[in-house]
């Protein structure tokens, strides 16, 4: 659905309601994916004020901080995410990450082995769906297994190699395990048609650090800037 229509949606949902949370947190949604970041933190900030245990605010405004680079803030929503919805296994392996960019190892690995559990009862449950396959992928790179990490990699990749998220959770992984080559050859072919909302998470996301130095890498990042 166009944005434009996901606006006009949003506003009427406030028209009818302005105390309702969802609405607050769906325009909010629309917006920061939109690129309008900053008026989206006033509309996050006010559902979560309605509700705070409302999922959806505590997901996606946990998002936002990650992208933005603020973990310690991103750590405080996701892990109300995950203790509000026990099948959320993406939360966990931001938290991951999170934790990885603060230096705290011991939350990382923690979270890690509880997004494997997650990921693992979600791939279970949908054993089409590659989603929890490939977050499961970056919870072992997150543990430093590499076999675990490279194994269920190619699983996720195998069920479906056009998913962006899962080819990129890829890169991660292969950066993370030292693969740097193959990790630059799937951004090179990703990276220039993503979103302004993909490349400002790119940049905040401690998963690539690896590769931050490598001259092919920096070339990438200096060609998509140049195109925008």
């Amino acid at each position: 659905m166009p944005i434009a229509d996901l606006l006009e949606i949003s506003a009427k949902a406030l028209a009818l309601d302005p105390d309702l949370a969802e609405a607050h947190a769906a325009r909010a949604m629309v917006l920061h994916h939109n690129g309008n970041d900053a008026e989206s933190v006033g509309y996050f900030e006010r559902a979560l004020a309605l509700d705070p245990n409302l999922f959806e605010a505590n997901f996606h405004f946990a998002h936002r901080q990650f992208q933005q680079g603020a973990f310690e803030s991103a750590i405080l929503y996701f892990e109300r995410a995950a203790s509000l919805y026990p099948d959320d296994y993406v939360s966990p392996v931001l938290l991951a990450a999170a934790y990885r960019s603060l230096g705290r190892p011991r939350e990382q690995r923690n979270w890690a082995t509880e997004a494997i559990v997650r990921c693992q009862r979600a791939a279970e449950q949908s054993p089409e769906n590659s989603a929890p396959v490939h977050r499961a992928a970056l919870a072992y790179a997150h543990l430093g297994d590499r076999k675990q990490a490279l194994s269920w990699t190619s699983r996720a990749l195998a069920m479906d190699s056009n998913d962006v998220i899962g080819r990129y959770n890829a890169a991660c992984v292969y950066a993370m395990m030292g693969d740097l080559d193959h990790a630059i050859d799937i951004l090179e072919r990703l990276l220039p048609n993503s979103s302004s909302y993909q490349i400002n998470w790119f940049s905040n996301d401690s998963d690539l650090d690896n590769i931050r130095s490598n001259p092919r890498f920096g070339k990438l990042m200096e060609a998509i800037a140049r195109q925008r």
